[in-house]
Parts: structure tokens; C-alpha cells; sequence
């Protein structure tokens, strides 16, 4: 059995454990009830156990088309996600919990694991691994995009998951908030100390282990010093759906908008500024984001507008224009536009997209074209 399957079997089998115990759990009461509510679900009788199961695929054709003759081109199909979440509340509604894997791109791991506690209506406390509250379209999921993937701007701005605790209020308020501490390294596993033999890759999206690892420990983080504090407040107006990017609620104008803060303790800090707007069909989105570093005195700036229609709730065209500048240097471009086709709203759709990137470097300036296209099934 290679790692790929090896990894992937590990990691299936324990959420079928997870699923087991918990289905377990709920089974001491004489009966339950289970159905199929935004997920198949079973619940013991006094509902005081209730877990959820979710799953969502992304299967994605990638052709890469480089500026230079002379290089080839690049087609890819991969399985870009393979989600499988599970996710209630035990012993009382106001302790939930939530778990997410991912089998795709050829490897396992755990991306979502935390619970959560509503100490009253308005406040919880949030302890794991799970998106720090960073950018509207990192906190929106990866399903619920209109166009393939996220703007570039989102992983150049440091927006993601990591590990730590977070006191918030939810997302569904008219006013929102939330604050956290972090470790600042993200989720990836990582080897700190020891002797190192051969070639030992432990990143989340490979998880493949060559040769052995002695006296070192793997880990989550890496040598923790100093944290990583983040913060949001956001603003929401007309029951605007601000975290489903395409209007398929329809009506009358509404709006969301946010800020947020992240900031490395005596290392850099970064802002960013987030807008959405919909209204019949039609669905604006805008950001900017601003990094200042401290230590090596530069600052970064980017920004991306996004724009979609959605026709009959079943097609949908939409553009986006993304621009990083490095050190008041522009450094990248991305314009792109895409066609969808919705069978179920964001559950079962197919998205087609087509991208100019460019790269400057000084007076150089580089551009090769994209094309993808995806089919995503969730239930």
C-alpha cells in the first residue's frame, strides 16, 4: 500500500470510528431520530446528541498556458477536495463540535477540528484548529465560491487556518465580531529537533515520508515563542447572505462589510477591508488588504473586485480583477472571468473559468494564460 492510500485508509478509518462512537453514544436512548437536514444526521431522543454528516467533492481540469514558447503546456486533473465533515452538539446544544478532512490531492488530513461553547447568546469560546477571522472570502468555504478558487490575494495576505482559541459571536448577527490568539504557524505538521534521515516531507498537502526521523517530534507548530492575534468586526444589512458569495436569495439591495486585523507580535501587522453587495442576482465583492513589516521596514498592498450575475438561479457569469503590489512595486496581476452552470445551487455545479497572470519583475513583465474547469458534488 503506498502513502497516498496508507494515509488516506488511516484517516478514513478514523472518522468511521468517530462516526461509531458518537452513533454510540446517542444509541443508550431507547430511540432516535435521523433524516437528512443540510446533511444526513441521527439524534438521540432527548437531543442532547446530535451529529451531522456532510461531504463535497471537487474534481478539477487545469491547463497552464506559459508566455514563452518554447515551454510546454500543462494539463492536470486532480481531485482538488475530497471533504468529508462531521459535525453536532454532545451532552448540551450550547457544546458543539465540528471535525473536516480532506482526501484530496493525493493525500489526508485533518484541515477543521474544535469545539465551541455558547457561554450565553452572543458569546462563545472557540478552542482548535480551524480559519482565523481573517478576509470575507477566506471565511467563505471553498464551495460556496463563484468562481474555481479563491484570489490570489488570499494566501499572499496570510489568511487561513491555525491553531488556538477564539471568542466570537457568530456570523448571522446584524453586528459581528471575533477575537484570537494563534500560533501563528499554521496547520502543517512539522519536525522540530532531532536527526532527520533522508528526506522527510510532512506537509499537510503531501503527507509522504521518506527515510526515518529520530530524537525530533512531529508537530503541529514549530518552536512556539510568540503568538499571532487576530480580529474582526463586521456589519451586516437586509439578511444578506455575506458569506455565500452569488445572490441566489434575491430581492432588494443588501449589504455586508468587515474588518479585520492580524498581527504577528514585533514582526508585521496586516488589515484588510472587505465589502459585499447583492441584490437582484447581481453580486459585488471587494477587498483590500495592507501589510506593514516592522522588522525590515516595507509595506505590501493588494486588492481584488469580483462581479457576478445569476440568471434563472442556474447560470452564472462572473469577472475578477485581482493586483499585489510588493514594497509600492506592482507584482502580480490576475484578470479572470468564468461561466457557471448550477444543477443545485452551490451544491452540484460546474465552473469553467479562464485567467491572464502576470508576474513583474522591474520593467519585465511575464503573463501566461489558465484555464480550469470543475465539477463540484455536496450533499
Amino acid at each position: 500500500m503506498n502513502n497516498f492510500s496508507r494515509s488516506s485508509f488511516i484517516c478514513l478509518m478514523q472518522a468511521a470510528i468517530l462516526f461509531i462512537a458518537i452513533v454510540g453514544s446517542s444509541a443508550v436512548s431507547v430511540a432516535q431520530s435521523a433524516g437528512y437536514d443540510r446533511g444526513f444526521f441521527i439524534e438521540s431522543e432527548e437531543e442532547d446528541f446530535r451529529l451531522r454528516m456532510n461531504m463535497r467533492t471537487q474534481t478539477r481540469y487545469t491547463l497552464e498556458m506559459p508566455e514563452d514558447e518554447n515551454e510546454e503546456m500543462i494539463s492536470s486533473i486532480t481531485m482538488r477536495r475530497v471533504r468529508l465533515k462531521f459535525s453536532g452538539h454532545a451532552y448540551s446544544e450550547d457544546l458543539r463540535y465540528y471535525l473536516q478532512l480532506d482526501f484530496g490531492r493525493g493525500s489526508s488530513a485533518v484541515i477543521d477540528a474544535y469545539t465551541n461553547y455558547t457561554f450565553r447568546s452572543g458569546f462563545d469560546l472557540r478552542i482548535g484548529s480551524f480559519k482565523t477571522p481573517f478576509s470575507r472570502q477566506q471565511l467563505t468555504s471553498s464551495g460556496s465560491l463563484a468562481l474555481v478558487d479563491r484570489s490570489p490575494s488570499d494566501k499572499a495576505f496570510g489568511a487561513g487556518r491555525d491553531i488556538g482559541l477564539m471568542f466570537h459571536n457568530g456570523s448571522l448577527n446584524q453586528f459581528e465580531w471575533a477575537v484570537g490568539v494563534f500560533t501563528g504557524g499554521g496547520i502543517s505538521s512539522r519536525v522540530n529537533g532531532g536527526n532527520i534521515h533522508g528526506t522527510v516531507v510532512t506537509d499537510s498537502e503531501t503527507s509522504e515520508v521518506e527515510g526515518s526521523i529520530e530524537g525530533a517530534r512531529i508537530s503541529n507548530v514549530e518552536e512556539f515563542e510568540l503568538p499571532m492575534i487576530v480580529g474582526r468586526i463586521g456589519f451586516n444589512f437586509g439578511e444578506i447572505r455575506g458569506y455565500k458569495e452569488s445572490d441566489f436569495s434575491g430581492g432588494a439591495l443588501r449589504f455586508a462589510t468587515g474588518i479585520s486585523l492580524l498581527s504577528h507580535v514585533d514582526e508585521d501587522m496586516i488589515a484588510e477591508f472587505d465589502t459585499s453587495v447583492k441584490g437582484f442576482g447581481t453580486s459585488l465583492l471587494a477587498t483590500i488588504f495592507y501589510r506593514q513589516n516592522s522588522e525590515i521596514e516595507t509595506s505590501d498592498m493588494g486588492f481584488f473586485i469580483q462581479a457576478d450575475y445569476l440568471y434563472r438561479e442556474r447560470f452564472g457569469p462572473v469577472v475578477r480583477f485581482t493586483q499585489i503590489s510588493e514594497d509600492e512595486e506592482v507584482a502580480s496581476r490576475e484578470l479572470i472571468g468564468g461561466f457557471n452552470v448550477y444543477f443545485n445551487s452551490h451544491k452540484v455545479k460546474w465552473q469553467n473559468d479562464f485567467a491572464l497572470l502576470s508576474s513583474f519583475d522591474g520593467d519585465e513583465e511575464s503573463t501566461e494564460q489558465r484555464f480550469r474547469s470543475q465539477l463540484q458534488f455536496a450533499f
